[in-house]
């Protein structure tokens, strides 16, 4: 239904187009070409309000109950809204101690302070998750492909001069783990938790 009324209230602006307008069915054009399909909804961020914009005005075309006031039809509408999502309310009312899997365990807390105490401000780290890692150490980070073969891991430290290699017992792929099994005896385990395992990567060594 969001759908629809968006596509109708575009339909509507678009009989007057205006430079937002113009802006929105251009960047809806790149995300249609743009090759990327694993985004989700986040593409759409950038032009949300532009969207709501829209569904306003489609729900604006379709005339229901004319005998009850906007102001109503609106409280209404809203406490609709309010009420699908109160499973997700109990839901966090009931995990809120929880801590989910990722960045706010402990076990990752602690990779990432060891990393931001321990680690040169301008170090290069692989690991699987580059924005998180970057977002929470202030480090340069990049990440493997899954399909990489070893050859191709160390070509990737050499090219981009890595100074170090996270590893996550279960979330690394299995391209860096075979990596680091034949890297074992060469490679030097720095720093370990229960679920990190920080590797000194050595640019020079991963030429040969």
């Amino acid at each position: 239904m969001i759908f629809t009324f968006i596509l109708i209230g575009m339909i509507k602006s678009f009989s007057k187009p205006r430079f937002v307008e113009i802006l929105v069915i251009v960047y809806l054009s790149v995300l249609i070409i743009y090759p990327y399909r694993s985004a989700g909804i986040r593409f759409l961020f950038p032009i949300m309000p532009f969207l709501l914009i829209f569904l306003v005005r489609g729900i604006e075309t379709v005339t229901l109950f004319p005998g009850i006031k906007k102001t109503m039809k609106a409280c209404i509408l809203g406490s609709l809204v309010i009420l699908s999502y109160l499973n997700m309310y109990y839901y966090i009312w009931k995990d809120q101690g929880n801590v989910i899997p990722g960045p706010q365990e402990q076990s990752s807390q602690e990779a990432f302070s060891y990393i931001r105490d321990h680690t040169e401000t301008d170090a290069v780290i692989l690991f699987c998750k580059p924005r998180v890692l970057a977002l929470y150490t202030a480090r340069y980070s990049l990440a493997n492909s899954k399909d990489d073969t070893q050859e191709k891991i160390d070509e990737l430290i050499s090219t981009f001069g890595v100074d170090y290699v996270l590893l996550h017992k279960d979330i690394s792929d299995d391209a860096i783990s075979e990596w680091y099994t034949g890297k074992a005896e060469r490679e030097k385990v720095i720093w370990k938790n229960s679920k990190f395992t920080l590797i000194k990567a050595d640019p020079a060594l991963n030429e040969d």
